[in-house]
């Protein structure tokens, strides 16, 4: 049966209990309407005492879709599900909005020219991002308070990083700066950000951050470095990542995952695949695919 609404693509973002649903009309594109789902179990029949050969029964799960949003014009959708900071947030053409994560009701919103990034264009990448250094004392932490970072990419111009303090909802822009050994007086300029993926739980100064890449698969690095200490802004630092320009443009970019390092801990990979000869011969299948462990470039 055809569907009258015309609605025929979903996203699910996982929440702490359990999920946005973003829907859009078939062939993709920015979503229309957002529903929020809830997750509980109905019952405990005691099945997982008995170990792994009961999987199959389980326990009984419920399901309610507590709050629904019509989006009345094209946004970008960003979730980031972890505790204590889960946000939703949309990017559209006026500015940002912040919504809240239980019934999705407008929590705040801000304009371009309020955070002084007029004139920047449509927005076209919109990622989220939570961390802080891993060494940092319990004392710390509280004095940093808790942060949630958002990455925005723009159609004609440079993106931005920005700091949202999850208590106050205030917003900020972060300053960009580029890294040790970049060239001297050398920013990135991305025109057109395709692609913004997060990264988090990396040890050091700089535990989390994001990776952008151009049209052409230039890839470009922002992590956030706390080396003020918790009562200072973070900075973010602009890493150029080891990725050759593409013969031809990139056809999946892969999300970050983390892979099992032998030193015991997490690192961030990428996943890249792209047409390694010229587009209009795809019928010939040489396509190559990289994964890249990016933690030599992205850690402090």
């Amino acid at each position: 049966a055809s569907d009258p609404t015309g609605l025929g693509s979903a996203s699910i973002h996982l929440l702490a209990d359990g999920a946005l649903v973003a829907m859009g009309f078939s062939g993709g594109g920015a979503p229309a309407v957002l529903l929020r789902l809830r997750l509980q179990r109905t019952e405990d029949d005691g099945a997982w005492l008995e170990g792994a050969g009961s999987i199959g029964r389980g326990v009984r799960i419920g399901g309610s879709v507590d709050a629904s949003l019509l989006l009345q014009e094209a946004s970008l959708l960003a979730v980031h599900r972890a505790l204590p900071a889960p946000s939703i947030v949309l990017a559209g053409v006026a500015g940002l909005k912040l919504l809240k994560v239980d019934c999705m009701d407008a929590r705040r919103a801000f304009a371009w020219p309020e955070l002084g990034l007029q004139d920047r264009g449509v927005p076209t990448a919109l990622s989220l991002t939570h961390g802080c250094p891993k060494d940092w004392s319990s004392a710390a932490v509280a004095a940093a308070g808790c942060s949630v970072f958002l990455f925005v990419g723009f159609a004609g111009s440079p993106p931005c990083v920005l700091q949202l303090d999850v208590a106050s909802s205030a917003l900020a822009v972060v300053r960009l700066v580029s890294a040790p050994g970049f060239a001297s007086g050398s920013q990135p300029t991305l025109p057109h950000v395709v692609e913004a993926i997060a990264f988090e739980g990396l040890a050091g100064s700089a535990p989390c951050g994001f990776v952008a890449f151009d049209r052409s698969g230039l890839g470009w690095g922002w992590r956030l470095t706390f080396g003020s200490g918790p009562l200072q802004p973070p900075s973010a630092e602009i890493v150029p990542l080891p990725l050759a320009r593409a013969s031809s443009e990139l056809l999946v970019l892969g999300r970050f995952g983390m892979l099992c390092a032998e030193r015991g801990e997490g690192a961030p990979a990428l996943c890249l695949i792209s047409e390694h000869c010229a587009v209009s011969v795809p019928s010939s299948g040489t396509a190559e695919m990289r994964i890249l462990d990016m933690s030599a470039w992205l850690s402090k």
